[in-house]
């Protein structure tokens, strides 16, 4: 059964994810992934904000909670495993809920001109999602990668989280020009990645019964 619920919530929570943020930009006029943060497609004032958050973000987010539970259950996860799967639980999983409930304002300022309590919220999510879940995902890395039959999902997780470090860098860098969303579309799309790669390798029935890490 756990199983089971790491593949479908893992699906199901990338695929919601990533189809509310294509919706989300087509319903935006004149909205760049490129150029914009996906937060702005839902920010307060926006005609389809609240459908956008409630119906797409807030469920996601509670199943990326599920997905890193069932999955630290699968695994027997001890330690470092257990950390980095809360990792992914806290900083994934809460993060995203947080900020479907707390949106930021029109243009997503991140300088601190905008100082409404939402917008604070808002940016200390984001602040907490890039900061813990690609440490996480380095952590399940080098973790999975001794672990006999899950090599491979660990060497993905430790890339991913790699990938994401350097993606957060890029958008702090990139924050003054017009490629910060395709910078964080790059950071998300990291993690998202393994979270349905991870999801996926639960499909079908275990070969072998999994000890503890």
């Amino acid at each position: 059964m756990d199983r089971r619920l790491v593949f479908l919530s893992g699906t199901i929570g990338v695929v919601l994810f990533v189809l509310t943020t294509v919706v989300g930009g087509a319903l935006f006029p004149g909205y760049s992934h490129v150029e914009q943060l996906i937060s702005e497609s839902y920010a307060h004032g926006t005609a389809y904000g609240p459908w956008l958050r409630f119906l797409g973000y807030l469920p996601s987010g509670v199943l990326f909670g599920v997905f890193a539970w069932a999955a630290a259950r699968v695994f027997a996860a001890r330690k470092y495993t257990l950390i980095g799967f809360a990792g992914i639980g806290i900083g994934y999983g809460l993060g995203t809920v947080l900020a479907s409930f707390f949106p930021c304002e029109a243009g997503c300022q991140t300088d601190g001109s905008e100082s409404s309590i939402s917008q604070l919220i808002h940016n200390l999510s984001g602040l907490l999602t890039y900061l813990v879940v690609p440490a996480s995902l380095v952590m399940l890395g080098v973790r999975l990668r001794k672990r006999p039959g899950f090599e491979r999902l660990g060497r993905k997780a430790l890339v991913c989280g790699i990938v994401a470090m350097l993606g957060f860098i890029l958008l702090i860098e990139l924050s003054d020009t017009g490629y910060i969303g395709l910078a964080q579309r790059f950071t998300e799309g990291s993690i998202l990645w393994w979270i349905l790669t991870c999801a996926i390798h639960f499909k079908e029935p275990p070969p072998m019964a999994i000890s503890s890490l």
